[in-house]
Parts: structure tokens; sequence; C-alpha cells
């Protein structure tokens, strides 16, 4: 029973993750028109440095999500290893995401 309680509050934890990156990129885009200053240069160095930041939160956020995609079949399979074609298609997969 403790087995199950700690997969399901590790399984939370990473919706929680993800869910909170999410959050904070979007949190991040809007702090790119939130400050008005009169000078452009800084205004354009404040977008710049938000625009990477929401950009950072969600590279983390698609990185985890395909790191973590397969835990809850490997969990179900009681730890055993999963077969080499899923983890083929996980490097296929991120090669095209990043």
């Amino acid at each position: 029973m403790r087995w199950e309680e700690e997969v399901q509050l590790v399984q939370e934890e990473m919706r929680r993750v993800l869910a909170f990156l999410l959050w904070q990129a979007q949190w991040w885009t809007e702090r790119r028109t939130a400050n008005s200053t009169t000078s452009s240069d800084q205004m354009e160095g404040y977008v710049a440095y938000a625009s990477r930041q929401a950009a950072l939160r969600i590279k983390m956020r698609d990185r985890l999500f395909v790191t973590w995609r397969h835990v809850e079949e490997y969990v179900v399979r009681g730890g055993d290893t999963l077969d080499n074609e899923v983890f083929e298609e996980d490097q296929e997969f991120e090669e095209e995401l990043f």
C-alpha cells in the first residue's frame, strides 16, 4: 500500500511541476507588457528578458513531459524495463521537439 501511495504522490508532483512551469511561462509572457518605462531601450530589454524566461519555462515543461511520459506504463508493469522501441520513439520525438 505504501508503494502505491508513493507512486500516486510522485505522479501528482509530476503533474504539478508541469502545470507550474506552464503557469510560470504565462506569467512571464504577461510581464512583457507589464512594465511601462519612458525609455524604449529599457522596454525592449524587459520584453526580451521576459520572452526568454517564458521560452525557457516552456522548453523545460516540454522536456519533462517527454521524459516522464512513460512513467505510468513503467509503474503498471511493476518496474520492468520498457521495450527498446519505446525509447527509440522517444529519441525521435525529442529530436523533432528540440
